[in-house]
């Protein structure tokens, strides 16, 4: 019975014992570690701000590729960012979230989401609708509310013509890209052409700037047609090109138009050159050709379809992280969020957009593509490839620098 009681008291005991180190512990880990709770303690930062940035990048109807492929570069960039710890403005530590709404191919919608990017999400960068009917009536609405307005995709020259203090772009307009198109016409002796383009706002400037550079160059224009953004059948419009005995054909089209169009024109017998867009470049526009896209196609590019290893690198990591095959649009988005990181850090101001602007028209950055710098009229200077498509893929056969096309 004494024993017993012993072994009672022992084990209450060290009950008591457990529980004084138990609290001891507690209490330990509740201390603020550096840089974290001490450093609130002291005014400095203890984690990283999320900072919005918004993109209105088409997954739906008739500019769909486009969209898609650049919002992967978008996502793909922000996890970068943060995967690296974030960046410092100002001394406060900043991860990226984006806010992205579809534009379903559709103008108003597209002014719609930028609305609502702006007064509900309170963003001061938006990366705009690649389709540049879209990106020109959102330019009216973040022109007025100074913010941001950063174009990856859409060509239009009106988004960077010097009338908008807050849009800026990394891609090359109509006129660059048509230029570098027709260049190629020349170098290849075509003595004429037919021109192919969507009724919007890119295929027509597109076609305009093909014109005034095939005149300026002595090459005799055939035909010239439109068509609904998003057309299947082509035959008739194909038929009635035909006629007037093209020795090549521009085409302003992406996968949605361009696809039928490319393999119709190679069913009635076109088996001329055919210069396409920048998303003609893209391996699935290429394998959804099949084996019309084996001969005589022909497309312009930012410098993404040039070979060197920090593309080679990038592409690398892209399929790894994304899980699919980097496509073109995807590199010159990537550069575009790291151009706006950069900007913001040396403007000191994730907010400031006016100071982020003065940035964006002083700044040197050397991204994936190449070397970057913004005209005054917030055209950024950028290398257009001419590509031919051989064995399924876009090698270039003119590299441009972009100081050669301002």
């Amino acid at each position: 019975m004494e024993n017993h009681k012993r072994l009672l008291a022992t084990m209450v005991t060290l009950g008591l014992l457990l529980f004084v180190v138990g609290c001891g512990s507690a209490a330990e880990t509740a201390k603020p570690t550096p840089g974290q709770g001490a450093a609130q303690a002291t005014g400095g930062q203890a984690t990283a701000k999320t900072l919005k940035i918004g993109s209105v990048m088409t997954t739906s109807g008739a500019s769909a590729s486009m969209g898609t492929e650049a919002l992967r570069g978008l996502q793909y960039a922000v996890k970068s960012v943060n995967g690296k710890g974030g960046f410092d403005v100002g001394g406060q530590k900043y991860n990226l979230e984006l806010v992205q709404y579809d534009d379903s191919s559709q103008a108003d919608v597209a002014v719609t989401n930028i609305q609502r990017l702006i007064e509900q999400d309170k963003v001061k960068i938006i990366f705009s609708p690649p389709a540049s009917t879209a990106a020109l009536a959102g330019l009216k609405v973040t022109e007025a509310a100074k913010v941001i307005y950063f174009s990856t995709v859409a060509a239009a020259p009106g988004l960077t013509d010097g009338s908008a203090k807050y849009s800026f772009r990394n891609t090359p307009t109509a006129a660059q890209a048509q230029a570098a198109v027709v260049q190629a016409m020349q170098s290849m002796k075509l003595a004429n052409g037919a021109i192919l383009a969507r009724n919007d706002d890119w295929g027509k400037s597109g076609a305009l700037e093909t014109k005034k550079n095939m005149d300026k160059l002595g090459i005799r224009i055939v035909a010239e047609e439109y068509f609904a953004p998003g057309t299947k059948d082509m035959y008739s419009l194909l038929t009635k090109v035909k006629a007037q005995n093209p020795a090549s054909l521009v085409v302003m089209a992406i996968n949605e138009d361009g696809v039928p169009l490319v393999k119709q024109a190679k069913e009635l017998g076109m088996n001329i050159p055919i210069f396409g867009a920048v998303v003609w470049n893209s391996p699935d526009f290429l394998n959804a050709l099949g084996d019309a896209g084996k001969e005589n196609i022909y497309a312009y590019s930012s410098a993404a379809t040039s070979k060197n290893d920090k593309i080679t690198a990038f592409e690398q990591d892209f399929q790894r992280v994304m899980g699919t095959q980097s496509q073109t649009y995807d590199k010159n988005c990537y550069d575009a969020v790291l151009i706006m990181v950069e900007a913001m850090k040396m403007a000191g101001s994730v907010d400031d957009t006016d100071k982020i602007a003065d940035a964006l028209h002083k700044i040197q950055y050397n991204g994936v593509l190449g070397a970057y710098s913004f005209r005054p009229d917030g055209q950024g200077r950028v290398q257009v490839n001419v590509n031919k498509m051989v064995d399924g893929k876009p090698v270039p056969v003119m590299e441009i620098p972009g100081e050669k096309l301002d």
